[in-house]
């Protein structure tokens, strides 16, 4: 293309004509319009570099959304896990609930069989004491209308029967050895229940004293209580007929 026009322009030249238009220089630019496309050039580049800018924030946005969605998967995760670990703790707690009231309810009863147990052994002795000395008969007994002499005779087989009562159901020893009004020696680290001071009592112990009274202790217990008869019943109503 360049060989034919430039073979076209020598014989341009050569007679004299004007040369072709496509050897022609391009008209010079008006001032104008290279003003305006120097301008429409800057903010075609200043377009692109804000294209490039929104695809540079696009990615940091998807990125971002990314790092979210990681997090709140992994956020969902734990929540999954601490409500299921809060399920099992609910279900711990009702279980231990559960076994509370058991426990309670338990205590409860046994607290009423032993109290039931207490009561019946109770009145076991007393009926049983009813049965060997008539210890009721006396107690319940006005004696005020009877002599000394009668009182006396009577108190004497009540305190047979009522003795041996004891000696087999308990028993007992006295606390403190020795006989009463003799001096004894009360001991630091004494039992305050099971050794009761009377007087002037004054600083730390050991103390010295008279003895009013030696106490009894018990080394065991044995009262049979029927599991078929009432122990409410101490003493039976006798009817001849």
């Amino acid at each position: 293309m360049r060989l034919i026009l430039a073979i076209q322009c020598f014989f341009a030249v050569l007679f004299g004509r004007g040369l072709p238009p496509r050897a022609l220089p391009p008209p010079a630019e008006p001032e104008d319009k290279r003003q305006e496309r120097e301008r429409l050039a800057r903010e075609a580049g200043e377009l692109r570099q804000q294209v490039e800018d929104l695809r540079k924030e696009l990615a940091d946005v998807r990125q971002t959304r990314e790092a979210l969605e990681r997090e709140r998967e992994a956020a969902r995760r734990e929540k999954a896990e601490l409500d299921g670990r809060l399920a099992e703790a609910r279900a711990e707690v009702d279980r231990t609930q559960a076994r509370v009231e058991e426990a309670r309810a338990a205590r409860e009863g046994a607290e009423g069989k032993l109290t039931a147990a207490r009561d019946d052994g109770a009145l076991a002795l007393l009926g049983w004491l009813q049965r060997a000395g008539r210890f009721i008969d006396f107690v319940m007994e006005d004696v005020d209308g009877y002599s000394d002499e009668q009182v006396g005779a009577a108190v004497r087989d009540i305190h047979r029967g009522c003795r041996k009562v004891l000696d087999e159901a308990l028993g007992l020893e006295p606390i403190l050895p020795g006989e009463e009004s003799s001096n004894v020696e009360v001991p630091p680290g004494f039992d305050p229940v099971a050794i009761q001071l009377t007087g002037k009592v004054k600083g730390d112990p050991p103390f010295a004293g008279t003895l009013m009274h030696h106490g009894w202790r018990t080394t065991k217990v044995h009262v049979p209580v029927s599991e078929t008869l009432d122990a409410r019943v101490l003493a039976p109503a006798e009817v001849e007929l």
